[in-house]
């Protein structure tokens, strides 16, 4: 009996260590916390050249190289049916809508890849 309780005594010492030591260590405000994470995104201002390496096929069967329908602009890739009844329609149209509000729409090509069997 007396050695369950040494043991629950040494979890529960072991337990209060690691919750006062994760409190000690973690940020303490929302400045620390916003410089503790790395950025999720990148900016970049020129469009970066596409390798002739990624090829499709399009629907004469003939290959069609990224990099010739990109023409030095940032591509704008989206993959789906060509007859897609819910998903694809409202996100062409978010796609549509963002287009519209862009200051510089002819920097952004955007590229419909069709995956139906």
């Amino acid at each position: 009996m007396r050695e369950k309780i040494i043991l629950l005594a040494t979890i529960a010492a072991i337990a209060l260590l690691a919750f006062v030591a994760f409190f000690l260590t973690s940020p303490k405000s929302i400045d620390e916390l916003k410089r503790s994470v790395a950025p999720t995104a990148s900016l970049y201002p020129e469009a970066k050249a596409v390798s002739d390496v990624l090829n499709f096929v399009d629907d004469s069967s003939n290959a069609v190289h990224l990099s010739e329908v990109s023409d030095s602009k940032w591509v704008l890739m989206y993959f789906g049916y060509a007859s897609c009844p819910d998903v694809c329609p409202m996100d062409l149209g978010k796609i549509s809508q963002t287009l519209h509000k862009m200051k510089q729409k002819n920097d952004l090509q955007v590229v419909f890849v069709s995956v139906d069997p």
